[in-house]
């Protein structure tokens, strides 16, 4: 369950799928030796030196004129000399969706395939399903999950759990 405790209208919230390092010094494949390098929560340290999947939600425009215009949309890091920002969008991007508004509790499950990517929320009144192909961009078979803030952004969390498919029989 994700309950909004801010009333921002700037910056995201983040859903981190299979999070790893890229596995280039100092990023290890598994984040959690780096965490320090993440204490000053730049951006650039998570998109240029992780490989995983990206939900943002509860997300508004870092730019221009501040909006009630909310957004749910996903990306697959990293970037690099071939892939740049832009392109670590996985389309579509779900824009004013009116969900996640301050006080009100929803379930969220998440749900990722080789092949789909699903973020359902459910609120009191309403539900909506995301759903984004990721079958073109490399598969993410192990990682971290993790959730991210980014500055003025507050929430509660609870009832967290995580599930894996049974390896499929021989």
């Amino acid at each position: 369950t994700y309950t909004r405790t801010d009333t921002a209208r700037r910056n995201v919230n983040i859903l981190y799928l299979q999070a790893t390092g890229v596995g280039e010094p100092p990023y290890a494949t598994d984040i959690a030796t780096w965490r320090e390098l993440r204490r000053v929560p730049a951006m650039r340290t998570y998109f240029a030196n992780m490989n995983l999947l990206h939900i943002s939600f509860a997300a508004f425009d870092n730019h221009g004129p501040i909006s009630d215009s909310d957004y749910v949309r996903a990306r697959r890091y990293p970037i690099s000399d071939t892939v740049a920002w832009p392109e670590t969008e996985v389309p579509p991007s779900y824009d004013d969706t009116g969900l996640f508004q301050p006080g009100v509790t929803y379930h969220i499950t998440a749900i990722k395939t080789n092949q789909r990517l699903y973020f359902q929320v459910q609120g009191p009144d309403s539900a909506r399903l995301f759903s984004w192909d990721v079958s073109d961009r490399p598969p993410l078979l192990s990682g971290r999950i993790g959730l991210r803030h980014m500055h003025t952004r507050s929430a509660r969390y609870a009832d967290i759990s995580i599930s894996t498919a049974p390896a499929a029989s021989p």
